[in-house]
């Protein structure tokens, strides 16, 4: 530990008495971390051993520490060590400021798209009606019009529920509905459907072990059609999606690889932030870039960790993982 951590650990205790985990295995004080600043420790534990391993590039989380005078925040930055024996290098970034000035934007979201829900309901229902009643007494010359306005209302029911989720992520609001459940079958019911909307695309889904895990199904199934529908959106039309499911020590990983633009690496911890858009990119997609984001943070809420691995003009690839059910 640097001084820095130092001068941090003993300014939050009166007496000095705050460990400053000198000569300790950081692992294992992960592994033994308790109490409130503990929620995170589990995925810094697994990002750190993933970098050892090399599983990994790099990885970095964001996580609260609460001070007997406020709640702060940081950023962890796990990098490799370039040195014979590895290991790796941790930073913790003080990203406070950052963060009370998103909770500030999500407040402000969370009431304009609560605020919107109630008429866009009754604007949905007035366009539903008046397609029907123009149906039945046969106004054709309205049909097209109306269906448009039925297809913009509906386009615009997703975006303000998508806010009203980046909302609840945001304020730690989002309910899991937990069941057990095969990921294989979810995995395989997204491609499925990825492919029905991209038949002239290849799928290529490798075999899997039954795998097991708990969590929200819905959910995962969310993000699995995020990173599908990324690989599709920033590839070319004919090239190959490959989708492979691997079992390991207690978890299972789920990797998503395409043959497209790539992503540079300035850009791969930015693609996980919400309303993040990388420029070169923009008119690809129209959205709002929150996808990414809402993925990371389900799969992270089932004490999973997602990540990309790629660079420019040579693919890329998105993977996650999940604990498998003992």
């Amino acid at each position: 530990v640097n001084d820095g951590w130092r001068r941090f650990a003993h300014a939050q205790s009166p007496a000095g008495g705050a460990p400053t985990y000198l000569g300790d295995n950081y692992l294992a004080v992960l592994a033994n971390a308790q109490g409130d600043d503990a929620a995170e420790a589990p995925l810094a534990h697994a990002g750190i051993a993933r970098v050892l391993r090399g599983d990994a590039s790099d990885f970095s989380l964001e996580y609260p520490c609460f001070t007997p005078d406020a709640q702060l925040w940081f950023l962890m930055q796990v990098t490799p060590l370039n040195h014979p024996d590895g290991g790796v290098v941790v930073a913790h970034i003080d990203i406070t400021a950052r963060k009370n000035e998103e909770l500030r934007k999500d407040q402000f979201i969370a009431l304009a798209a609560h605020e919107l829900k109630t008429p866009l309901t009754s604007l949905r229902l007035l366009a539903q009606l008046a397609l029907r009643r123009s149906e039945k007494e046969g106004y054709t010359g309205l049909l097209p019009q109306l269906k448009l306005l039925g297809m913009q209302t509906e386009t615009l029911a997703q975006l303000v529920t998508t806010l009203i989720d980046v909302s609840h992520m945001h304020s730690d609001q989002i309910e899991l509905n937990r069941t057990r459940f095969d990921l294989g079958e979810v995995v395989a019911e997204a491609v499925a459907r990825s492919a029905a909307l991209s038949p002239e695309r290849p799928f290529v889904q490798g075999p899997a072990a039954t795998s097991h895990v708990s969590g929200d199904r819905d959910r995962i199934s969310q993000v699995l059609w995020q990173l599908l529908a990324n690989a599709i959106t920033f590839s070319p039309a004919t090239s190959g999606v490959f989708i492979e499911i691997v079992r390991g020590e207690g978890e299972v990983t789920v990797r998503v690889r395409d043959e497209g633009i790539g992503i540079d690496s300035s850009h791969h911890q930015q693609i996980f932030e919400p309303f993040f858009q990388v420029a070169d990119f923009r008119e690809k997609k129209a959205g709002m870039g929150v996808g990414l984001y809402l993925a990371q943070q389900i799969v992270k809420r089932h004490g999973g960790a997602l990540w990309v691995e790629s660079q420019l003009d040579a693919g890329s690839t998105f993977a996650f993982t999940l604990p498998l059910m003992k």
